[in-house]
């Protein structure tokens, strides 16, 4: 489900071997995610939190009755609904952050709730409003 790093300990001679060999570099894949994350934050004024402390917004797992798991994405002020607010599938979740983030981060900073920030879906929102904070920007030189 989450995105879930090797617990593999590198020396500073292995990131060589692994850089000069062509393999992938997740030392560079972190810090990259890392700051196109900063850079939407600040674009849209938001924050992802991991302790549910008054957000502004949720988006958490549930089991079912009978041991599904299931998706809850709502303000928490708000009852839940059932047809609006649930998914049982977590990669629907992307496009709902991506629109939450895109709808409510703004003047005020807008708190948002995720029980795991490890969720791929959360990188492939942040990378989706990356690209599309990049286009506005190169629409406007």
């Amino acid at each position: 489900m989450g995105r879930h790093l090797p617990n593999k300990r590198l020396t500073d001679e292995s990131w060589k071997d692994e850089t000069a060999s062509g393999r992938l570099n997740l030392k560079t894949i972190i810090m990259n995610y890392e700051s196109k994350l900063k850079e939407v934050q600040k674009h849209f004024n938001f924050k992802l939190i991991e302790d549910f402390h008054r957000p502004d917004y949720a988006i958490y797992s549930e089991s079912t009755a009978d041991g599904y798991e299931v998706f809850i994405a709502h303000e928490p002020d708000s009852q839940i609904n059932i047809s609006d607010d649930v998914f049982y599938y977590d990669s629907d979740l992307s496009e709902r952050l991506e629109e939450v983030i895109r709808d409510y981060g703004g003047l005020e900073e807008y708190i948002i709730y995720v029980d795991d920030l490890e969720y791929d879906w959360i990188e492939y929102a942040i990378d989706e409003l990356y690209d599309e904070i990049s286009e506005e920007e190169d629409e406007e030189e």
